[in-house]
């Protein structure tokens, strides 16, 4: 495990200095860099059932109990014990240490001299692993190309601190977050929303805004800042690289800061602002893009005053705009006028978006009345720059290309498209002929493998009846629990740390159906397999009727519990599938089948199905897959039990 470790962080020296990996070559990276510890857990679960059924020691059933049991206690562990305390190598070398005393203490004891060796032998070199930095040195390779400072795996992200030239650059999970001192940069972000706005004295700042941003809104007649900054490890990280004068802007008495999530502060605060600015990344992941939704633009317009302004930044170009980044704007800026009935652009890279509740004025004039007024000093945003920013035809121009495609879809919690335009506009970094010859070759092997299981569909739909079926289930229920993260996310207003929960709730789910099922002596028969499909399928309908209604259902229970309570059955039903089945059937074979549904479904989740169709679709289409199949394995008439 701390090879793995080592071999992620490694990984990007395979790429030039600054740059991003391909789809492609993300795809083949991730699958060889997890493919050994994939095989060795496959492994180590198929060669344990034929050891132990052998020895007539334990049942494939219990041995599938055992491990949904430890399951549940490694994400018990992680959520309450070890997450943000310890980095991501240490827990490695722990959790490595911890399975190696495990094995000797079942094996080591009773085998020969040269196997107890060989623990000891490894026992020591996860000490050495402890005492060797090697953590730091990878991170130090991790980050060629930079200057490396620091790094901290807090509770909710990797944070890195880095260096080029005059440059200090802070990442959070690899992606760059700001970039400074860059003071011409900070007063873009920072003063076309305060100038924009009469009287800027309660302000809300939510996203990275201790690097400079706060200097710059602190310098208007403000009252209150509130800072909002979910995690309490990124300022202590970055306080020992900022300027004195950010220093003095986070301890000044008007500034307020909140360790809190920000969507979480929105809907727990009762105060009203003048101005709210977002200095986020674009919505490249599920994560950020709920920031950039319909619900979210609701809560904000619930938290501004009669003349409060919200203002945020999108990536573009105003001499061209290829589709994709034109689609991904047009989506956000749909949505921001479907909430908002007044809604401007600050031309420029970045495109600054502002809109309100009542009329504002985008006004050169009128700006530079205020600049006078407030004895504002700035390096870019001056009285000169307005007319140029502000160009009729300019902001004109931006205006109609945002709003002209109205099918372009709306971009919301549950159903998130902006983030898959966002995709989109990954891959056309990288329109390679050569990654076009990949994709054929893909499609090529693809089509092929799809060939051979269609030759055999007879064998698969008969003698292998189960294995569709075990496939199925799987795939399902992984569907189930990536689209319940999503809609936790979307109801929470965030998921970090309570991922750990939620994995051991499904976990717990499996362990409750293998326990079942291991009261059950008689095998399956037939119908037994089309039954739980049914079941499957009528749960995912179920969990589509909850979301649609989700606060009328919520009943006062907190969304931990309540998402908790929901995935126990997503985990339950292919659980006590499996434990049935394998009482009559290679436990290796069903396992296999059970990965490869679950794998596909990961898969196409996350990356297509859910920007492009939704949750609550989803919940309608997978259990129409699920119902098509069993109707289709109905006929089937060579299932063998």
């Amino acid at each position: 495990i701390p090879l793995e470790v080592v071999s992620v962080r490694l990984s990007k020296m395979f790429f030039g200095f600054g740059m991003m990996a391909s789809p492609l070559e993300m795809l083949l990276l991730t699958a060889s860099l997890l493919f050994p510890i994939g095989v060795v857990s496959g492994l180590v679960f198929a060669t344990g059932c034929s050891f132990v059924r052998e020895r007539k020691l334990l049942t494939p059933a219990r041995i599938y109990f055992l491990e949904s049991a430890g399951a549940i206690a490694s994400g018990l562990f992680y959520t309450f014990l070890f997450a943000g305390r310890f980095s991501n190598f240490t827990l490695s070398v722990f959790l490595s240490t911890v399975i190696i005393i495990a094995n000797f203490l079942s094996f080591g004891m009773f085998t020969g001299k040269k196997f107890r060796v060989i623990f000891v032998i490894l026992a020591l070199g996860m000490a050495a692993l402890c005492l060797w930095p090697l953590d730091t040195e990878t991170r130090r390779l991790e980050w060629r190309g930079y200057e490396f400072l620091e790094s901290h795996d807090s509770r909710y992200a990797n944070l890195a601190i880095a260096r080029t030239q005059s440059l200090i650059n802070f990442f959070q999970d690899g992606m760059i977050v700001s970039s400074f001192p860059d003071p011409a940069g900070h007063e873009e972000i920072a003063h076309w929303p305060l100038l924009a706005s009469e009287n800027p004295a309660d302000i809300l700042l939510i996203g990275s805004w201790a690097t400079g941003e706060l200097g710059e809104v602190l310098k208007h007649p403000v009252a209150c800042v509130d800072y909002v900054e979910i995690d309490e490890a990124v300022l202590p990280l970055l306080v020992r690289y900022l300027r004195t004068q950010d220093i003095q802007a986070l301890r000044d008495k008007r500034v307020k800061i909140h360790h809190l999530d920000g969507r979480v502060f929105l809907k727990r605060t009762e105060k009203f602002y003048d101005v709210i600015i977002l200095n986020l990344p674009e919505p490249s992941n599920a994560q950020v893009n709920r920031f950039y939704t319909e619900e979210f633009f609701h809560e904000v317009r619930e938290r501004l005053k009669p003349g409060g302004i919200l203002s945020f930044a999108l990536p573009t170009s105003e001499n061209y705009l290829p589709s994709q980044v034109l689609f991904l704007n047009q989506s956000v800026y749909r949505t921001l006028r479907l909430v908002f009935n007044n809604v401007g652009v600050v031309p420029g890279s970045p495109l600054i978006l502002l809109a309100g509740k009542d009329p504002f004025f985008l006004d050169p004039a009128i700006f530079a009345s205020r600049y006078g007024q407030r004895h504002l000093k700035n390096i870019q945003v001056v009285p000169s720059y307005f007319p140029v920013k502000l160009e009729r035809g300019r902001t004109a121009f931006i205006e109609d290309e945002l709003g002209k495609r109205s099918r372009v879809a709306l971009n919301r919690d549950f159903a998130p498209i902006s983030y898959f335009h966002a995709f989109q506009v990954w891959l056309l970094k990288f329109q390679d002929p050569m990654h076009f010859l990949w994709l054929f070759v893909f499609i090529g092997f693809a089509a092929w493998g799809l060939h051979r299981l269609w030759k055999k569909r007879e064998e698969f739909f008969g003698e292998r009846f189960e294995w569709i079926v075990m496939f199925l289930s799987g795939f399902a229920a992984m569907l189930y629990e990536i689209l319940l993260l999503f809609a936790f996310q979307g109801a929470a207003g965030y998921v970090y740390w309570q991922i750990g929960l939620l994995f051991a709730a499904f976990m717990a789910g499996m362990a409750i159906g293998s326990g079942i099922a291991l009261g059950q002596k008689s095998p399956p028969q037939k119908s037994f397999y089309l039954f739980f499909l049914c079941l499957q399928a009528f749960y995912g309908i179920f969990l589509g009727i909850f979301l649609l209604s989700f606060e009328k259902w919520r009943l006062g229970i907190s969304p931990v519990l309540l998402f908790i309570l929901l995935m126990v059955p997503v985990g339950l039903l292919p659980g006590y599938l499996f434990a049935r089945a394998v009482r009559v059937k290679d436990a290796a074979a069903f396992y296999a089948a059970d990965l490869w549904g679950s794998a596909l479904g990961a898969f196409l989740t996350g990356l297509l199905l859910v920007p492009v169709f939704g949750l609550v679709k989803l919940f309608w289409i997978i259990p129409g897959v699920l119902i098509i199949f069993t109707l289709v394995l109905a006929r089937s008439k060579k299932a063998a039990f």
